[in-house]
């Protein structure tokens, strides 16, 4: 990024190539930004999951929760990663409401929430696209970030070059 850049900071694209991803330092003021981290921690019933990798099976140190929209046929959607299918939660009155604030900001429907909980800096999710069957193909992923500062990583499926975005609490 230029220092001399004028253009606000959410305006800027930091993929060099092929996507658009645009950050946004301020999306939640600080106090509020610490009331949704409280009300998270406290009212998500977060889940731990066993994975099995490379033959290994093991517990997840993170902690995760799934909300969605009901699909036409009456369920929840289903998330798989790491030969683990996640059927999602109903929307909660907590997440309708953050729902509601990230669609207000973002201009956009969102039909589901993938939560992660990590007690520390030193874990992280494997690389991953956001492509499964029941998503918006090819739509818009808010990610929200509570807590410590967290790295945010970003790869190229094919150049193989790496964007590394440091998350602030509350954007």
């Amino acid at each position: 990024m230029d220092l001399f850049d004028d253009t606000p900071d959410h305006l800027v694209n930091h993929l060099p190539c092929d996507g658009e991803v645009n950050y946004h330092s301020g999306f939640l003021p600080n106090e509020e930004a610490n009331s949704w981290f409280e009300r998270l921690s406290a009212d998500v019933p977060w889940q731990q999951e066993q994975v099995t990798l490379f033959g290994k099976t093991r517990v997840l140190e993170r902690k995760i929760a799934l909300y969605s929209d009901k699909l036409a046929n009456g369920d929840t959607l289903s998330y798989g990663y790491s030969q683990v299918k996640k059927q999602a939660l109903p929307w909660s009155p907590l997440m309708e409401a953050l729902k509601a604030k990230v669609e207000a900001y973002a201009g956009q429907r969102f039909n589901a929430c993938l939560l992660n909980y990590y007690a520390h800096g030193e874990q992280s999710m494997g690389w991953h696209q956001d492509n499964e069957p029941d998503l918006v193909q090819d739509g818009l992923i808010a990610s929200v970030s509570l807590g410590a500062q967290r790295r945010f990583s970003f790869k190229h499926k094919v150049l193989k070059n790496r964007i590394d975005l440091h998350l602030e609490h509350g954007s």
